[in-house]
């Protein structure tokens, strides 16, 4: 680990001074003492990997104050150049394992999990799963079906009620005229009493967004598993929290649109403009980007396209990197 980290250094910085030697030094004993040696290797492979095979991938969040996942690739951010705080990511008094979150462009995800599951082993890598439990929608739909209900009402009812959430079922029912009449029924009650009663439990077990656990014993030993409907996935049947509570780290493999509609451009631009443009390599301070981002022609533009977001650019006007750093963390 040390070893690779220093040749990265190298690499990246050229020459170093002792604010960089000291930061490296500091950080890499943190990681030994936490015994991370392990997953920051095993997420520089999957990065490696990534820039090896032309796959668009990059770290995110707090990983980025780590100058050990700048060196290694796995962010793309200068921690001592833009003085970030490596103990909002990595200290001793954590209360649970940093958490490194991998963009990867969408277009290119599978091939990337496809990449682990065979570097790793099936019996060693699973996808974290979800639980999808029943919210207000597919609660009635379920118990109104196996009352044996018309469908049209079932439908009714359904398309009546909030999607998301079990707590005003019954409310939005109740607001409903056809309904109205049936509240003091005895049917009505011992169907919204089951509806309540199955609200929020458990209905299936779904795949998480990007969650990955790569452990170096058999995970049959440690935790339930089941295949999932994709050959050749299996699927953990903890979710993120338990895999918390029990001190498992997690891999997230996150898929993002605009990273292949980055690479995409890309393409373009060395297909048509012969112009092969290295991302690293662009300016933050150019004075154009800014005055469109000012004039919030930010369409399509990740991060600052909402139209909140672009309300917040009108008042607040950033010329720097700094800028648009305050308000992002203003907005989160």
């Amino acid at each position: 680990m040390a070893g690779l980290c220093r040749r990265k250094a190298y690499q990246r910085y050229g020459s170093m001074n002792s604010e960089i030697e000291a930061r490296i030094e500091h950080e890499l004993d943190l990681i030994a003492r936490l015994d991370l040696s392990g997953y920051f290797l095993i997420v520089w492979d999957i990065m490696d990997y990534a820039a090896g095979h032309g796959i668009p991938a990059q770290g995110r969040g707090s990983a980025a104050n780590s100058i050990v996942a700048y060196i290694l690739g796995i962010t793309r951010v200068d921690p001592v150049k833009n003085k970030l705080f490596l103990d909002r990511f990595l200290n001793e008094e954590m209360s649970s394992v940093p958490d490194i979150d991998i963009d990867i462009s969408t277009n290119h995800r599978e091939k990337l999990i496809q990449y682990v599951y065979h570097k790793y082993g099936q019996e060693h890598t699973a996808m974290v799963c979800t639980y999808v439990t029943f919210q207000s929608r597919n609660a009635i739909r379920e118990v109104a079906k196996a009352l044996g209900m018309p469908g049209h009402l079932i439908d009714r009812m359904a398309k009546s009620v909030w999607a998301y959430g079990a707590g005003d079922m019954e409310k939005d029912l109740a607001g409903i005229e056809e309904f109205q009449a049936c509240f003091s029924l005895m049917p009505w009650q011992e169907f919204l009493s089951l509806c309540r009663q199955i609200a929020d439990f458990p209905r299936h077990l779904s795949i998480h967004n990007g969650g990955m656990i790569i452990s170096s014993c058999p995970l049959t030993d440690i935790v339930p598993l089941e295949r999932a409907a994709m050959p050749g996935r299996v699927l953990y049947q903890w979710d993120k929290d338990s895999v918390a509570d029990a001190g498992l780290i997690k891999i997230d493999l996150l898929g993002l649109r605009m990273l292949s509609l980055i690479d995409e451009a890309l393409g373009l631009m060395a297909q048509n403009h012969n112009t092969n443009l290295s991302l690293d390599e662009l300016a933050l301070d150019d004075e154009r980007v800014y005055d469109m981002i000012c004039r919030c022609d930010t369409v399509g533009v990740f991060q600052v396209e909402s139209r909140a977001q672009m309300q917040t650019l009108l008042r607040t006007k950033p010329r720097s990197i700094e800028d648009l750093i305050a308000q992002a963390v203003a907005s989160a």
